[in-house]
């Protein structure tokens, strides 16, 4: 059995996009006749944990948690912006190094997977590269230097990223990409055309197995999942519903739930005056968060604008696309429009054009009203990101790799 060290700060219990893309992939390892050995964090004060989410029956897999220092002092630094948002994770860097060194040496490990965010994960890989010799992938989730979520805040700053991202490009020996986007976007700064492979981001259908459908509202139910942050923002929505309120009674019609970090967004809702019908949820267990969106009529996307195509794919549309129910996605032309686009699973709106929105939440509700909401889904596209597919794809490149 070959035998990967996987390189990731985010790991069940704590609560993460990445913990939960992570584990997908090593989930399915065995069907492969693969193994891992997970190097993360453990988790420290403030951040959250879901306990509904174990990695105890995992075959094949082994998890080392190391502890994580310094982290209030980055982030005090970020906030005086003498520290980007790269370096968020990096008092987790020392005992990861040296834990690292342990495992490979305690270990027949075969290939090095690291993966991001936060890059710190792609940083300890790079420091234990040379002694081990061993293959690299390099995994990103979005892109480093050209994220517009988080750009550097100095120039010093950006000229230390742009060192470290360079490294990290030449120095691995695979780097995954999640979007063909993403892909075009580091083609454009590194001539690494052939180490360069895209893995979309990944769903699980048997997390859907345990969810009962025991809706009860007798209205449109919508629902986000994910926190709004940087430039993305729910108020192109909350436009158009207020809008839509000139033409119909939405008060009694329908009802939107957003789940996730709302900072900020309480207020948006006094300013359209949608106390009524927009419901904030906080940060929930994952398997509660399922719940909601199997007992959602719609399934909102909302994404941020994008003078380009956008590269984003984010987490939740993949789980989206596996539950029948339509999505309403509200975004730029980009990855997220296309995935929705060709997996013919809900409509896709551009976030300037309010009317159009508005038209589409009208054109559910009519819908719903007429018991007619229901989608006709390409399942075989829909299959090109199940997790047991991704981890596929990804083992035929470390076998090839060694």
């Amino acid at each position: 059995m070959k035998k990967i060290l996987i390189i990731a700060y985010y790991f069940p219990p704590l609560q993460s996009v990445e913990s939960t893309l992570t584990f997908n992939f090593v989930k399915y390892l065995h069907c492969f006749d693969w193994g891992a050995t997970v190097l993360c964090a453990k988790k420290i004060i403030g951040e959250l944990a879901d306990n509904s989410v174990s990695s105890d029956l995992l075959q094949n897999v082994s998890v080392r948690r190391t502890h994580s220092l310094g982290n209030i002092a980055i982030y005090i630094l970020q906030k005086l912006r003498i520290l980007s948002h790269t370096y968020s994770k990096m008092g987790w860097a020392l005992f990861a190094i040296r834990e690292g060194k342990k495992i490979l040496k305690e270990e027949n490990i075969d290939v090095i997977i690291s993966r991001s965010t936060p890059v710190v994960g792609h940083l300890i890989a790079l420091k234990l590269m040379p002694s081990s010799k061993l293959p690299w992938i390099a995994c990103f989730s979005d892109p480093w230097t050209q994220n517009s979520y988080s750009p550097a805040p100095n120039r010093i700053i950006k000229k230390i990223d742009e060192y470290l991202e360079k490294k990290v490009m030449l120095a691995a020996d695979k780097i995954i990409v999640t979007t063909e986007q993403t892909k075009r976007l580091f083609l454009k700064k590194y001539k690494i055309e052939n180490k360069i492979a895209v893995i979309p981001n990944s769903y699980d259908s048997l997390e859907l197995l345990e969810v009962v459908n025991k809706k009860k509202e007798n209205k449109l139910v919508i629902t986000h999942a994910g926190n709004f942050y940087g430039p993305r923002s729910p108020e192109p929505f909350f436009k158009a519903l207020k809008l839509l309120s000139n033409e119909m009674d939405v008060n009694k019609k329908i009802k939107v739930k957003l789940i996730g970090q709302n900072k900020g967004i309480k207020n948006l809702v006094s300013k359209y005056k949608l106390n009524n019908i927009v419901q904030l949820i906080d940060i929930i267990p994952r398997k509660d968060v399922f719940e909601h969106l199997v007992n959602s009529d719609v399934l909102l996307l909302i994404d941020a604008p994008s003078e380009q195509e956008s590269v984003f794919l984010p987490s939740k549309l993949i789980e989206y696309i596996n539950m029948k129910k339509p999505i309403l996605a509200v975004v730029p032309a980009g990855a997220s429009a296309d995935v929705v686009k060709r997996t013919k699973t809900g409509a896709v709106v551009a976030l300037d054009n309010i009317g159009e929105i508005k038209n589409a939440i009208k054109n559910y509700y009519e819908l719903y009203k007429n018991s007619k909401l229901e989608i006709k889904p390409n399942w075989e596209e829909i299959k090109k990101y199940d997790a047991k597919n991704c981890a596929k794809a990804l083992i035929k490149i470390a076998e090839n790799l060694i």
